[in-house]
This record gives C-alpha cells, structure tokens and sequence, in this order.
C-alpha cells in the first residue's frame, strides 16, 4: 500500500512542477510581450508608415494593427555612398506615404541605383 502511495505523490509532484513551468513560461512570454509593445522602439516603429515593408518589416501581429518584434532594414550611411556612372539608371521617384524623411530618402536612392550597405541602425 505504501508503494502505490508514493508513487502517486511522485506523480502528483512532477505534475505540478510542469503544470507551474508552463504557468510560468505564459506569464513570462506575456510580460516580455507587454514590455516590447509599450517601448519607445515600439512606439516610434509603429509611427512610420511603411506600406510597403521595405525598411521596417512587421514580424509577429498581434492584432489587427499591431505587430511585434520587428525587424529595421535600414543602409549604414556611415560610410559615403559610391556612385558609379556605368550601373545609373534613373527610375521614376515613388509617391511616398510615408511621414518619415528616412523612407524617402531610401526610395529616392534605389529609384536613381546608389548601392548602400546594408546593417544600419536608427538610433
């Protein structure tokens, strides 16, 4: 009788032990969630309008017009840009939505073909 005791108190503890790790896992996963949407990253990313996903890329929706953990895709302009007069080509300028000058500023780069790097950062 003993036997069977202790095995159903071993049983009953390994499955509190998980079910509180998975507790635990979806309060930290939604605190870690809450902290990234209330940042002034966050904030400021959701600002730009970026229709088109060429700079700021919209990672993981949380709601209809939420997303987290989004990824910039921005050119070093630490260094000078080379222009070439053999790669040039001059495309139309697109009409840009955006409220941000940055954007534009990319799009005006890769409509007249200036290679950037890129791998820069906002801040």
């Amino acid at each position: 009788m003993a036997g069977s005791l202790d095995i159903a108190y071993t049983v009953g503890t390994w499955l509190a032990a998980r079910l509180a790790m998975i507790a635990l896992f979806r309060v930290l996963s939604l605190w870690l969630l809450w902290r990234n949407l209330l940042s002034p990253r966050h904030i400021t990313l959701k600002a730009v309008d970026d229709n088109d996903q060429s700079s700021v890329s919209k990672r993981l929706r949380i709601w209809r017009d939420t997303h987290a953990f989004r990824r910039i895709n921005v050119p070093s302009l630490v260094e000078s840009a080379r222009l070439s007069t053999s790669t040039r080509r001059d495309g139309i300028l697109p009409d840009t939505p955006s409220r941000a000058g940055w954007i534009a500023l990319l799009q005006t780069f890769q409509a007249f073909s200036v290679p950037l790097p890129r791998g820069g950062d906002l801040i």
